[in-house]
């Protein structure tokens, strides 16, 4: 293919993806990406623009999950998942200022594509394994402070 071609071709190609993301129209952007051509400056500066939705663009970009598929394909660990639901939450909670929940729940359910139970089900997780592991450091302290108790008795029992 000649130089003069290619360059035509993908001339022609962009022109199409600035057209088809004004329009909000995805398709012609997958067809020059799978045509192997780079993204220039440009172009990538109005992707960048459409996902921090610029009031200027008459379209926003935004991953949405399909009907039925929490996005997750076959994630064999579930803790994990409820893990990262869990450490999500509570960290956007925590940056809200106030501590409140407004739009904490909202934003997680829309970030992991789930449902209110699910965040739910991991908050409830996080904090049962909170309080497992406050539990079993509380039994260490006790567990030293019993031992120092009888260090310190036999200590005064052979003074």
């Amino acid at each position: 293919m000649s130089d003069v071609k290619f360059s035509e071709e993908r001339e022609f190609l962009s022109t199409n993806v600035y057209c088809g993301l004004l329009s909000g129209n995805l398709k012609p952007l997958r067809d020059y990406i799978k045509s192997g051509y780079d993204i220039d400056v440009c172009l990538a500066g109005l992707i960048a623009d459409m996902i921090d939705e610029n009031d200027n663009l008459p379209f926003k970009l935004q991953l949405t999950g399909k009907k039925g598929k929490s996005g997750w394909g076959d994630m064999r660990n579930k803790q994990e998942l409820h893990n990262q639901i869990a450490l999500h939450y509570l960290r956007m909670q925590n940056s809200s200022g106030d501590g409140s929940s407004a739009g904490v729940l909202e934003d997680t359910m829309q970030r992991f594509n789930i449902k209110k139970s699910t965040v739910y089900e991991a908050l409830k997780k996080e904090r049962a394994r909170a309080y497992d592991k406050m539990e079993s450091a509380f039994r260490g302290c006790m567990a030293m402070a019993l031992y120092a108790r009888y260090m310190l008795e036999g200590e005064q029992d052979s003074g």
